[in-house]
């Protein structure tokens, strides 16, 4: 269960980041 807790932190760490970069992207046009 630990590593399937880390897996999911670590998932919505990246999709943060994903989508931080989609909006600089964005916004960079």
């Amino acid at each position: 269960m630990a590593k399937e807790r880390a897996l999911t932190l670590e998932s919505l760490r990246v999709m943060d980041a994903i989508d931080r970069r989609g909006s600089f992207a964005a916004a960079g046009g």
